[in-house]
């Protein structure tokens, strides 16, 4: 949809809501640095246009001034959000009002107090049946819907991304010692990244917000639990008052919203409504009259002052006589520090008293934390035999007493020790693991041998001097090396030779190319198996083994001889003025050569006339070679 098209008549009617909040510093902190936002403007178009504002703020905690820095946050994305023109889609306006809130956030750390203040962000905006859910850091967005629980977040936090890339287990993450460090906050930098969701939402839906000290120590499972049997105003005290009897180890908030449709109520329902009132209060009237047709429960405990409930209902602290319609009931009675006393089944008679006497509540264990740290990082821990993780973990809801504690890596030493355990005692060890000694093996080596010619060349191994050739059986470790052979004179020899354990590597006679004088070029022979144990003559001259190189100039004649028969086989002029010849290597393979067709010079005492004509004896006898060359 384009921006500049957006009407009203687009969006339907904003769902109606009910909505309960509260925020606590818990036990441990002296300061609270959440913070919360709810605003539900009263103009109809605003609020068809805007929608309903839900908000959390948690003020970093390593940093000064959190509370100020989530306070700040909140103001500044309800000014902006609802100051924002009617035609910007919300995903966009959403946006805006966060980055705005983010500058403002990052420029009061750094330019007004010199200190960097930051804090957490969770929004949720209701526009007709549509809610957007917008997080930066570690506070949370939940959605129950059916008996279910969902997650809309993802945290931006250290340990979500261990646990997303793998490395971790949730479990292993809410023990984990960085389980603090958030990733992504408003004011740590000045561009921020924000996650956006879009849910399209039911009635009876419910959307919870809040801030992470409440999911540090309570599971969704029982954050479900406690939603589903409680009123919104019921259910955010008891999520408080179970984060607070867990330890209370950060500030809690929580904003609660109901999500219904409203009756659409005729006269005709009013009416009626109005009638069934009017016989319920002539009945109530009348019933003082009649006999007494319901029964009486009558509950005491041990501690007294437990709040009881029957079929989900409190109706009050014991001691306590209740009076009830006769039928089967639940009962649950319940006192803070104690386990929850349950009695399924109690069955109410008529105009009959059921005495349950005094019911001794038991008392929740009291548990004590460990939290174990290792040099280096990564051991595993046993707890009593028992596997629990990698180092560093932290164990909780240990019963007081004495364990056994076994460290393991691979490498170290193992480290075994015995603790005892206090009530409610937090203990944390540091351990130095030790090195197992290991004796290495004595080393291994392998030998160069290396000659050259002309000798006299210097030889570099890796670029160390070694000495000049010949070199014999020249102490190596294991593994690649280059060799260098350099002589004045000549070109330099590189090469790149792998030595193995107690064996020695052997390169022979290296024959090295003499540097090209000035003004001369470079003859390169390379012909073949075939003529291995030929020879050269240049310009009528004798000059050297088939295999090499000459260095040369002007016009030159060149003639291939055989050394076992003495003829001359193939003539070829080169002008050595050839700029191919000049700037580059020419190199003389065999089919640089032409046979010729009408005879062949031979010097031999079976034949005493220097030429004789080509013949297929001749052909057989001695032009074998040639005429492989001629194919």
């Amino acid at each position: 949809m384009d921006q500049k098209n957006i009407k009203l008549k687009e969006f339907k009617k904003t769902l109606p809501t009910k909505y309960s909040y509260k925020t606590d510093k818990g036990k441990v902190r002296e300061l609270n640095e959440d913070c919360y936002l709810i605003y539900e403007p009263k103009d109809p178009k605003k609020l068809k246009l805007y929608g309903k504002l839900y908000g959390v703020a948690d003020g970093v905690g390593g940093y000064s001034r959190g509370d100020e820095a989530s306070k700040l946050a909140l103001e500044v994305i309800k000014e902006v959000y609802y100051s924002l023109p009617e035609n910007i889609k919300p995903e966009q306006r959403i946006k805006i009002s966060i980055e705005k809130a983010n500058e403002a956030v990052y420029k009061e750390g750094f330019f007004q107090n010199e200190s960097k203040i930051a804090t957490t962000v969770c929004l949720a905006i209701l526009i007709g049946d549509k809610l957007y859910i917008a997080n930066v850091g570690d506070s949370r967005a939940y959605i129950v819907r059916k008996n279910k629980i969902k997650q809309i977040t993802v945290d931006h936090s250290l340990v979500e991304e261990q646990v997303r890339a793998g490395l971790i287990t949730k479990e292993e993450a809410k023990k984990s010692k960085y389980r603090n460090i958030i990733t992504r906050g408003l004011g740590l930098d000045n561009e921020v990244k924000i996650d956006i969701f879009v849910i399209k939402v039911k009635n009876r839906d419910k959307i919870l917000l809040t801030t992470d000290g409440l999911v540090r120590v309570v599971d969704d499972d029982e954050i479900l639990k406690i939603i589903k049997n409680y009123n919104i105003n019921e259910a955010v005290e008891h999520l408080i008052k179970l984060a607070n009897n867990r330890g209370g180890p950060d500030n809690i908030t929580t904003v609660l919203v109901n999500i219904g449709k409203k009756d659409i109520i005729t006269p005709i329902l009013i009416f009626l409504l109005l009638l069934v009132i009017a016989l319920l209060l002539t009945f109530s009237l009348y019933k003082e009259k009649l006999p007494f047709i319901s029964g009486l429960l009558k509950i005491d405990s041990d501690p007294q002052g437990a709040e009881v409930l029957i079929n989900n209902e409190k109706k009050g602290i014991t001691p306590i006589s209740i009076s009830l319609k006769e039928g089967s009931y639940e009962v649950v009675v319940k006192k803070d520090s104690y386990e929850d006393f349950e009695k399924k089944d109690v069955h109410i008679e008529k105009n009959k008293t059921l005495d349950l006497g005094v019911i001794k509540l038991t008392p929740l264990p009291s548990y004590a934390t460990l939290e174990v740290e290792t040099t280096p990082t990564n051991a595993k821990l046993y707890i009593n035999g028992e596997e629990k993780g990698l180092t560093p973990y932290t164990v909780d809801k240990l019963k007081p007493g004495e364990y056994e504690i076994k460290i393991t890596k691979s490498g170290y030493e193992d480290y075994k020790d015995k603790i005892t355990l206090k009530d409610n005692e937090n203990k944390t060890m540091k351990i130095q693991l030790s090195k197992i000694s290991v004796t290495p093996p004595p080393p291994s080596y392998g030998f160069l041998s290396v000659d050259s010619d002309p000798s006299g060349a210097n030889v570099y191994v890796d670029n160390k001097n070694i000495g000049k050739t010949p070199i014999k059986s020249y102490q190596l470790e294991p593994g690649s090396h280059t060799i260098k052979l350099s002589l004045d004179g000549y070109n330099d020899y590189i090469s790149n030779v792998t030595i193995s354990s107690n064996s020695t590597k052997n390169l022979g006679k290296i024959k090295l190319i003499k540097l090209l004088a000035k003004g001369y070029g470079r003859v390169i022979f390379d012909l073949g198996e075939t003529f291995k144990d030929w020879k050269i003559i240049v310009s009528k001259t004798y000059y050297s083994d088939v295999e090499g190189y000459l260095d040369v100039e002007g016009h030159l004649e060149i003639d291939l001889v055989s050394g076992n028969y003495n003829y001359f086989l193939y003539t070829k002029d080169i002008n050595i003025k050839d700029s191919n010849i000049k700037d580059k290597p020419f190199i003389y393979k065999s089919e640089e050569f032409n046979i010729k067709e009408d005879y062949i010079t031979i010097i031999d005492n079976e034949f005493k006339e220097n030429k004789c004509k080509y013949s297929e004896y001749i052909k057989k006898q001695y032009c074998k070679p040639w005429m492989n060359l001629r194919l």
